[in-house]
C-alpha cells in the first residue's frame, strides 16, 4: 500500500494491476462508458462512479440487483491507482461523514454543481483533493449492509461459490468483498465531459477499463467463465484469454 498526503494527512492508496477483472450488473452499460443522458446531452461529471466488484458473486448477495438479468464483465485497461479504504487503511466508507480533507457525500453543497446530482448513499472525492491528484482514478471500500447481507449468502446460496469471492475487511470491522467505484476515463476532467459521438468515443484508448463479455445470472455459467479465464493474484483476478 502506498499513499499521498493532502493537507496534512495520510491518504492511503493502491494500484490495482493492468487486466484486473471488474463485474458490474448494470441496467445500461453504455453509461459506463459514455455518461448519463441529461436533457438530451450524455454527460460525465467530474465525480462519476462507476462501481464494479472484483467478484462477479457479490450481486446475488444485494437485493436491488436481483431485477437486473446479466452481469458486465471488464477488465483494467492499465495500472490504476485508487484511496483505499480498507485495512490497513484509517478510512472506510463512512469516512465521507467525518472530519477529513478528501471526501465528502455526493449530495454535498459543498461539491460545485455539475450536470449529474450525486447520492447521499456514495463517497465523491473534494474538488480540491481532485485538483492536486487528477492521477487517481477512483476508490475501493466495502459498504457495511451489502458486506452483512454477503455473510448469510456465504452460508447459503453462495455456499459452493465462496473460493470466488475474496474477502477483505475495514477498519470498523466490517467483512466483505470490496467494491471499486472508478471514475471512466484515463485523464480526470474537472468539468463535465458531454459526449456528442458515444459509437466513436467508446471505442477509444481513453477508458480505464474495457468491455470483455456479458453473463447470465445463472451462478454455474459465472462458475465456469472464473475456472477459465481467472487468476486470483492478491485477493484480486486477474484475466486470461
Amino acid at each position: 500500500m502506498t499513499g499521498v498526503k493532502f493537507e496534512g494527512t495520510e491518504i492511503p492508496t493502491i494500484t490495482i494491476p493492468k487486466n484486473t477483472l471488474l463485474f458490474r450488473a448494470a441496467m445500461h452499460l453504455e453509461s459506463d462508458f459514455v455518461g448519463r443522458d441529461i436533457g438530451g446531452k450524455l454527460c460525465i461529471p467530474p465525480n462519476y462512479n462507476v462501481f464494479f466488484y472484483y467478484t462477479p458473486f457479490a450481486v446475488d448477495s444485494v437485493k436491488w440487483y436481483d431485477k437486473i438479468a446479466k452481469i458486465e464483465v471488464c477488465k483494467t485497461t492499465r495500472d490504476i491507482e485508487v484511496v483505499s479504504m480498507i485495512n490497513p487503511s484509517p478510512f472506510d466508507r463512512g469516512s465521507r461523514f467525518r472530519d477529513q480533507p478528501f471526501m465528502l457525500s455526493c449530495d454535498s453543497d459543498q461539491l460545485k454543481k455539475t450536470c449529474l446530482k450525486g447520492k447521499k448513499d456514495d463517497p465523491c472525492f473534494r474538488e480540491s483533493f481532485l485538483e492536486e491528484f487528477p492521477q487517481i482514478s477512483g476508490w475501493t471500500a466495502l459498504a457495511a449492509t451489502d458486506a452483512k447481507q454477503l455473510q448469510v449468502a456465504l452460508n447459503g446460496k453462495l455456499k459452493k461459490y465462496k473460493k470466488w469471492i475474496p474477502l477483505v475487511k475495514d477498519k470498523r470491522g466490517v467483512e466483505g468483498t470490496a467494491e471499486v467505484s472508478l471514475y471512466p476515463l484515463v485523464k480526470r476532467q474537472m468539468k463535465d465531459v458531454f459526449i456528442e459521438h458515444p459509437e466513436s468515443f467508446k471505442g477509444s484508448s481513453e477508458y480505464n477499463y474495457e468491455f470483455i463479455t456479458t453473463l447470465s445470472r445463472g451462478c454455474d455459467d459465472r462458475e465456469k467463465f472464473m475456472k477459465e479465464h481467472a487468476i486470483l493474484k492478491d485477493g484480486k483476478f486477474e484475466y486470461k484469454d
